[in-house]
């Protein structure tokens, strides 16, 4: 399980062995599927519920982890990379 780097504790996502995807976004539940490839992964059947998000984080995440496509642990963190690369998603672990 990882959760992202910051102040607000609000955000959660788990890799499961099988290649399921669950976590949550301050009011919205988030699950799915990932396939991994080299340095890619592809969120497949990634869905998150739609309850209105209490931040604006909260919709900016759930658009990174559907946009994500390439990834990095480095030093015990996983980047979630998205727009082309140019921007990521820090996760430490649990």
């Amino acid at each position: 399980m990882a959760e992202p780097q910051g102040d607000n504790e609000y955000f959660l996502l788990r890799f499961e062995e099988d290649g399921t995807i669950s976590g949550f976004a301050t009011s919205n539940h988030i699950y799915g599927y990932y396939l991994i490839h080299d340095d890619e992964i592809d969120l497949e059947g990634y869905y998150s519920t739609r309850i209105s998000e209490r931040y604006p984080d909260g919709y900016n995440f759930i658009f990174a982890i559907g946009e994500s496509s390439q990834y990095e642990v480095l030093n015990g963190q996983l980047k979630l990379y998205y727009e082309k690369r140019e921007k990521y998603l820090l996760f430490n672990p649990l």
